[in-house]
């Protein structure tokens, strides 16, 4: 496009320009590992106990 006289530059995408002018801050992304490890732990104990359960009903019967 050219107004009076001056052509303006072709436009860059946002994430380029973003990534000049403001460095990136995560946070806690060493700690998503972390909690993704203990909620498939809790995951798998909640499973465990479950499948206990279903076993103590099915060779005792409910109470």
């Amino acid at each position: 496009m050219m107004v009076a006289g001056i052509k303006s530059s072709p436009a860059s995408s946002s994430s380029e320009s973003g990534n000049q002018r403001w460095p990136r801050w995560f946070s806690g992304t060493g700690d998503s590992g972390k909690k993704a490890f203990m909620d498939d732990q809790k995951r798998r104990i909640r499973d465990a106990e479950k499948a206990e359960k279903i076993m103590h009903l099915i060779l005792w019967g409910p109470k």
